[in-house]
């Protein structure tokens, strides 16, 4: 925080030293005591190289909630709402084809405000990175149990309303309202969004938690938040029969050492645990070398 603080530019161009100026005060919160204080941002080429990647990671954590939630709210509008009033689609099946996906949307919507609300403007930098988040972590934590709830619910419905979109197809009243415009994205893909966002949502995590420093409180609530939503998205029922084709084709170019007995990597209880990018981290100097693997537990 000792750089935070030093580093805050007042935007009359004073540099400021004073500790009042703390990460809960940094999006211009007013209270009784500080309600005199000016307004800040903060100088891009000020922040440490880790703070910058960190910053990064979570500018392209906002920018994929907020085009995912956008996609729903098409959807919603365009899909859910028109199709409760068709008489070829019962309220009953309308049910099954769209289960919760409106709820779905609305925790998104919920933690993407969250996790604006305490921005601050950056100058200096480019279109891409306009502000500066403190801090995310708390902000999925908080709201991690009402993901899963929602996004279990929604994911074991998923055969139900597949069955019923491909019953659908045959509808001809159906069709003719599918290619009514806008057509794009299409409800098929609608459908599937919640599914494969859930899936990368860890992976976007990742990349922040990676370039957080050790002292820092995301380090705790993100590293609890990838786990339960890996967890989640692992126990899926495509998920699982995706993992056994990759399960499958490790094992094929699996090469062991002269000195290692051959063993097969599925069985018993053994999952895969992660697959793409690891990070190993200096911690000494808090810097995060990349590397590319394939994890399995072993014992």
């Amino acid at each position: 925080k000792q750089w935070y603080q030093r580093r805050v530019a007042i935007t009359a161009g004073d540099i400021l030293s004073n500790p009042c100026y703390t990460p809960d005060l940094m999006n211009g919160a007013k209270d009784k005591d500080h309600a005199s204080l000016p307004p800040v941002v903060l100088d891009w080429e000020t922040l440490p190289p880790l703070e910058q990647k960190r910053q990064q990671a979570i500018q392209d954590l906002i920018r994929s909630e907020d085009h995912y939630l956008t996609d729903l709210k098409f959807g919603i509008e365009r899909y859910l709402l028109p199709l409760k009033k068709k008489e070829f689609l019962s309220t009953d099946k309308h049910e099954k084809m769209f289960n919760n996906i409106k709820e779905v949307a609305d925790i998104t919507n919920k933690v993407l405000k969250s996790l604006t609300i305490s921005r601050v403007p950056l100058i200096n930098t480019s279109p891409n990175l306009p502000y500066y988040i403190y801090s995310i972590g708390e902000v999925y934590r908080e709201n991690s149990a009402e993901l899963i709830q929602q996004y279990e619910e929604y994911l074991n419905g998923r055969k139900a309303a597949h069955q019923e979109f491909n019953r659908l197809q045959n509808v001809g009243e159906f069709m003719s309202f599918l290619q009514e415009p806008p057509a794009l994205p299409d409800l098929c893909n609608i459908l599937q969004q919640p599914r494969e966002h859930i899936g990368s949502l860890p992976c976007l995590l990742q990349g922040v938690l990676s370039a957080t420093p050790l002292h820092h409180p995301d380090q705790a609530h993100l590293g609890h938040v990838i786990q339960v939503l890996s967890a989640l998205s692992r126990t899926s029922p495509s998920k699982k029969k995706s993992e056994a084709r990759k399960m499958a084709d490790i094992q094929e170019r699996l090469i062991f050492s002269s000195s290692v007995k051959p063993f097969p990597i599925k069985e018993g209880d053994r999952v895969l645990v992660h697959e793409g990018s690891l990070y190993k981290l200096d911690k000494k100097k808090e810097k995060s070398t990349d590397c590319d693997s394939a994890l399995i537990p072993l014992l």
